[in-house]
């Protein structure tokens, strides 16, 4: 059994804060810095854990932004690891997860003493049968935070965590349970404003016919947000996906989630 499966969200859930929000991102406090480069405040989406939502409703079950308990977010240099099959944790959109393995459980009990913040890194393919042992990850992973969480009355904690930042990683030697990991953030290179206009454009017209609840999308938001979301509307093969999420540069990795788009239409 696969240490994570999908959760749904309960009502009046305890723990860290959850903070509602709709599309937009909120300002840093006055007179403070953004974030450091690379680490973005997500305006909002939802995911499910694995490489598509199976329900394009999911994208709009939750609604949290991804305030940090401490500003300007300063990631600590060592976090924990949550390999994954599957799973790709996007920046500004959030994962529901549930966890039940005691090794994991171990792993969130140690963040919730801390400011939260964790890599979930995507099993390699080929390592799919040692899900449960240690299996490689590949190397660029999804940095993010506990936003909110449950915890059952058997043990068991549901978990959303928002992507804040795409991540090199580089594990090393742990003394607890759960693996760990040093981190890279890796800054998208931006796309020129008339490319960027036209990919726009174009992304927004996929994502919402793929998901047409999704009307209401932020007349700003940019292409690379809008790139991420229609990832998150479409199933696609690990290796696919893992090829559109390592590239960084955001108009190129639009273009690639168009391609995808057009090479994996939907069911209904």
């Amino acid at each position: 059994m696969p240490p994570v499966s999908k959760a749904e969200p309960r009502a009046r859930p305890t723990g860290v804060v959850a903070r509602g929000h709709r599309h937009r991102p909120v300002p840093p406090p006055r007179g403070e810095p953004d974030p450091q480069p690379g680490i973005t405040r997500p305006p909002g989406g939802s995911a499910r854990p694995e490489t598509g939502p199976r329900d394009p409703h999911a994208l709009v079950e939750l609604t949290l932004d991804a305030i940090p308990e401490y500003w300007p977010p300063t990631p600590p240099r060592v976090v924990p690891l949550f390999p994954l099959p599957g799973v790709f944790l996007f920046p500004r959109l959030p994962l529901p997860l549930q966890v039940f393995e005691p090794r994991y459980l171990q792993m969130v009990e140690d963040l919730l003493d801390s400011p939260g913040r964790l890599v979930v890194g995507t099993i390699q393919e080929q390592e799919l049968e040692d899900a449960m042992g240690s299996p490689a990850v590949l190397p660029v992973a999804g940095f993010g935070e506990i936003v909110r969480h449950e915890k059952l009355v058997d043990g068991r904690y549901l978990l959303w965590v928002i992507g804040l930042a795409r991540v090199r990683i580089h594990e090393v030697p742990s003394d607890r349970l759960y693996r760990q990991v040093e981190f890279e953030v890796l800054e998208d290179k931006p796309a020129n404003p008339r490319k960027a206009e036209e990919l726009v454009s174009s992304l927004s017209e996929a994502i919402l016919a793929r998901s047409p609840q999704l009307l209401n999308l932020p007349d700003d938001a940019p292409v690379d947000m809008l790139a991420d979301l229609l990832l998150q509307t479409m199933v696609l093969p690990q290796s696919v996906m893992e090829t559109i999420f390592s590239e960084q540069d955001s108009a190129q990795r639009a273009a690639m989630a168009l391609s995808a788009h057009a090479r994996f239409p939907t069911s209904e």
